[in-house]
């Protein structure tokens, strides 16, 4: 891999910064893990098809801007936790009014997916680690926190 296609790819997938302050609690619920604070991931859309040398992968023509690839509970010094409730299933259906701004602004770039498996992949991997907070504990308040 080039040194330009690298900085391409880090700087597309992982336009990085801490936010949302982790509020107090007891991490020892079997479906939660602990963590310090959430990573907010950005991804430009170009950069992410360029990065899979365009294999299965299009940019929306209305996709113009860096949209947003995840928050995740992050524990210090780690990329996790995540997956923390395997029995979990993704509810399509509890973020229906949600979806103008969900093909906005958390954009599936995956062509010949459904068209909410990259919601589902985020929920069920990262989103999961937070359902212990009140204001997180469904996918319609994990998808409309950010």
């Amino acid at each position: 891999m080039t040194t330009g296609r690298l900085a391409v790819l880090l700087c597309s997938l992982f336009a990085v910064i801490r936010a949302l302050p982790v509020p107090q609690r007891d991490f020892s619920e079997p479906q939660s893990a602990s963590w310090d604070y959430f990573t907010f991931a950005q991804q430009h859309p170009s950069g992410f098809c360029y990065a899979r040398n365009g294999k299965d992968c299009i940019v929306p023509p209305e996709t113009t801007e860096w949209t947003i690839h995840g928050l995740w509970p992050t524990a210090n010094g780690t990329k996790g936790p995540h997956g923390c409730d395997p029995s979990a299933t993704f509810n399509f259906n509890s973020v229906q009014d949600l979806l103008p701004r969900l093909k906005k602004e958390w954009t599936n770039l995956l062509i010949d997916t459904p068209l909410d498996s990259f919601w589902s992949h985020e929920y069920l991997k990262h989103g999961t680690c937070c359902t212990g907070i009140s204001c997180l504990s469904t996918e319609h308040d994990y998808f409309s926190t950010v």
